[in-house]
């Protein structure tokens, strides 16, 4: 690491725990009823996590999601990549050192809305937390954490001990199609209301 990198990483570690990240709200109106378009966000430390990341493309896929996978990776070398233009890898030099995103990863971020963004960062790093609030989505999910309380539309508590990242895409998908089906039940509950009152007046 030449001695520019060098400061530039002294000056990311210092600010990573002083800076307030502002909180991005994205107002694309979410619709449960059709997510397609999925952001999947990943932190990414070598080959292992690339296998683990390779399960949860296969369900998703399975699911007939248009899937993004987004990886901030902690590592110089990326081992045995995924061959897949919707594969983006970023890394702590796609920001400055207050954490601003470059010129290249700014474009990215504003050619792409999605409608779900899943986290995958069970650990609340601060490096996932200001990608995570970077990404325009209109609905994000991610591990329950005092850290992403305020950037998550809805989070799952669990053990991250037990729990891999396969099981939780499972259980964010699982969770929204319960959010759909209580949206719909409460909209066949008030279309009833609504029935039964026009026909009292008919009487």
């Amino acid at each position: 690491m030449d001695i520019k990198h060098f400061i530039k990483a002294k000056l990311q570690d210092y600010f990573k725990s002083r800076l307030k990240l502002q909180v991005n709200t994205f107002k694309n109106n979410f619709d449960s009823d059709s997510f397609e378009n999925v952001a999947l966000l990943f932190p990414v430390r070598g080959k292992n996590d690339m296998d683990l990341l390779r399960n949860v493309v296969r369900k998703a896929k399975q699911d007939s999601l248009k899937i993004t996978v987004v990886v901030f990776s902690f590592t110089i070398d990326m081992p045995d990549l995924i061959t897949d233009r919707n594969l983006y890898i970023f890394n702590a030099d796609s920001f400055n050192y207050k954490w601003q995103p470059n010129d290249d990863l700014k474009q990215w971020l504003e050619k792409r809305k999605f409608d779900l963004l899943i986290n995958f960062d069970f650990n609340g790093l601060f490096e996932l937390k200001n990608l995570h609030n970077l990404i325009n989505a209109g609905f994000k999910i991610a591990n329950q954490s005092e850290s992403l309380h305020n950037y998550c539309d809805l989070t799952i508590n669990i053990d991250e001990n037990k729990i891999n990242w396969a099981a939780f895409y499972t259980l964010a998908i699982r969770n929204l199609k319960m959010l759909k089906i209580k949206k719909n039940d409460t909209r066949n509950r008030s279309s009833n209301s609504n029935t039964l009152q026009q026909e009292r007046g008919n009487r």
